[in-house]
């Protein structure tokens, strides 16, 4: 589904979807975060707003509230 919305973004010729997200389960964003850490020696993220269609507000929040805790977790 996501990979269906991103017919319209700006991505550049040979960049995915995955140049570009973090999406999964707590433990595989922590350890893609980890990863960003440790080999880009990355200390500051941000986040922007979600842009996927059909996503409650609810679990929205619930998402933004697990990314804080996976960066607070190192």
């Amino acid at each position: 589904m996501l990979a269906e919305q991103t017919k319209n973004t700006r991505l550049k010729d040979g960049e995915s979807i995955d140049d570009w997200t973090i999406v999964g389960t707590p433990d595989e964003v922590r350890a893609r975060i980890n990863e960003y850490k440790d080999r880009l020696g990355m200390t500051h993220m941000i986040a922007t707003r979600l842009r996927i269609s059909g996503i409650s507000e609810e679990i929205l929040r619930e998402s933004v509230a697990l990314l804080a805790h996976a960066l607070g977790d190192r």
